[in-house]
């Protein structure tokens, strides 16, 4: 009797102390997941248009370059299709995308975005290099 008793609290105690870790980790992990998703740079859709300044025209038809991105990337994650083939897909659907939005923007706002997007690959570039030497 004396054994199942110890037996009872020591399992309470137990799983009170995992449910307690449980929230603190779930606590954290929102925070590192916030922290993640709202850095300064990054815009919606992962995108960095804002610094572009685009017309409202130019908005409006970006806008619907990406909804029509989205409903044809819907359409292939839903076809069946092997992995190699829907990246392929992807791929061409990205390219396609890119080359739909760089026609309706000016020379000089064309400038601006590859200025950007190198700059976004040597920040990645700097970030993997530092992640190597503190390994």
């Amino acid at each position: 009797m004396k054994r199942n008793f110890l037996t009872l609290v020591f399992a309470g105690c137990l799983s009170a102390f995992a449910f307690n870790t449980s929230f603190a980790q779930t606590g954290v992990e929102s925070e590192q997941q916030e922290k993640r998703w709202n850095k300064g740079d990054r815009k919606k859709g992962g995108h960095n248009m804002e610094s572009l300044n685009l017309t409202d025209d130019q908005k409006a038809k970006v806008k619907a370059i990406r909804a029509d991105y989205k409903v044809q990337a819907e359409k292939i994650k839903n076809t069946p299709l092997t992995a190699d083939e829907r990246k392929s897909q992807m791929k061409a659907l990205h390219q396609s995308e890119k080359e739909k939005i760089k026609a309706i923007l000016t020379p000089e706002q064309a400038q601006q975005m590859e200025a950007n997007k190198e700059k976004k690959k040597e920040r990645f570039k700097n970030k993997r290099n530092n992640r190597r030497s503190v390994s």
